[in-house]
């Protein structure tokens, strides 16, 4: 360890997790000593690689900002641990709880490395970050040694699924942890000297939950511009719109209950003779009425490339998000980037200013997605004025990312 590194972060992330943002800041300021993740593939031994199986879900699994940075990787662990999962059958739990176990397991040694390079550097008291549930192994080490250490909280916690199941009188099988999934991060919240929440909505539901408050930091997430989304320029609406120029209208997510899905599909068909084209992107986790598979003004595109999410967010003239409870709602970002208003509603992070950038909804109904949409309709003058509404990109830069981290 660099006898020179003040204030050392030892970092371990199990995923790419906003493209590895967190280490990234760190490692532009001299302050990461180590990174442990579960796969980290070059671009040079990825092109070798073929596109098929458990390489596929590991494509992506590297940051060229991080090429000179401490990585310690088990690449070849958790290609043979996908294998095996998937020849075990595994139920979903089952294996979500035994690869936080795993990548735990194969962090201590390092963490334990990285923790006594640090005392015999007389480097400043090390900080030991992880992301929610994959923590609890890794701080009970880090205390023994007396490290700080810092959550990240990927979600708002068991309060969310609470909220979502009176919200929508329905959760998804993957969305009922077991009691030891939460057993394990009550254990973390309460070794973290400091929790992450990315949003002020995360931490009213985390203090619901039980999370001291005077632990919570909200840290929103870190997002940088593609350089598709600065080709896009300022966007031109008709002055009324028609069946031969119908209002586009993105919704682009996971399509569950959860994320508002079902009072998407009731407005959707509420507006059915209205000049409005919906098109839905993302990974399908519920039943489509047939009324919408056979209507000519939606289409349903199914998972979708950052390439092809892109493309969309370029072509359309709004962005819908009527999620009802999101830790973040970074697709916010992405769609204002691209230069796009915005329809969210108010349980996630407070991207958008209501009648700047877009309309916030005080409640996830049919009725309000269809007040927010006819809004639009009828007012081609305010979404040109959304649109030319410019966020301040640098709340989302990865040099104040840093700062917060300080």
């Amino acid at each position: 360890m660099n006898r020179c590194l003040t204030n050392p972060w030892l970092c371990h992330q199990l995923g790419s997790r906003e493209h590895y943002s967190i280490p990234r800041a760190l490692h532009a300021q001299g302050r990461l000593a180590l990174l442990q993740t579960d796969a980290w593939i070059p671009p040079g031994v990825a092109k070798c690689l073929p596109g098929i199986g458990p390489l596929q879900s590991l494509a992506g699994r590297y940051n060229e900002d991080l090429a000179m940075a401490r990585v310690h990787t088990f690449t070849q662990g958790r290609l043979k641990f996908d294998v095996l999962s998937k020849l075990r059958r595994e139920p979903y739990w089952q294996a979500i709880l035994r690869r936080n176990r795993w990548f735990q397991a194969r962090c201590l040694p390092g963490l334990r490395r990285g923790l006594a390079m640090a005392a015999a550097a007389q480097a400043d008291p090390p900080t030991v970050f992880s992301y929610s549930y994959t923590a609890r192994e890794l701080f009970r080490e880090a205390k023994r040694q007396g490290a700080r250490c810092v959550l990240g909280q990927v979600d708002p916690g068991p309060e969310e699924l609470r909220w979502v199941a009176e919200s929508c009188g329905e959760l998804a099988p993957q969305d009922r942890p077991p009691p030891e999934y939460w057993e394990a991060w009550r254990e973390e919240v309460a070794l973290a000297d400091v929790i992450l929440a990315n949003s002020d909505w995360s931490r009213t539901l985390l203090v619901k939950g039980g999370v001291p408050e005077e632990k919570i930091r909200v840290v929103p997430l870190a997002y940088t511009p593609p350089p598709s989304a600065k080709a896009v320029g300022i966007r031109r609406y008709p002055a009324a719109f028609s069946s031969s120029r119908p209002l586009r209208v993105l919704y682009l997510g996971q399509v569950i209950p959860r994320k508002g899905a079902h009072e998407l599909f009731d407005a959707m068909q509420q507006l059915k003779e209205a000049p409005v084209e919906f098109h839905i992107a993302g990974p399908v986790g519920m039943e489509i009425p047939q009324v919408l598979k056979a209507s000519s003004n939606v289409r349903f595109y199914g998972p979708v490339s950052r390439r092809q999410g892109e493309a969309l967010y370029a072509q359309s003239d709004v962005f819908v998000l009527p999620s009802h409870s999101e830790g973040f709602g970074l697709t916010q970002l992405e769609a204002a980037a691209h230069r796009l208003p915005i329809i969210a509603s108010r349980h996630c992070a407070a991207v958008i200013a209501h009648q700047k950038s877009g309309l916030l909804l005080d409640a996830v109904t049919p009725r309000a997605i269809v007040l927010a949409i006819r809004t639009c309709l009828d007012s081609s003058a305010s979404l040109t004025r959304w649109a030319e509404h410019e966020l301040d990109w640098n709340e989302y830069s990865l040099e104040t990312l840093a700062t917060r981290l300080s």
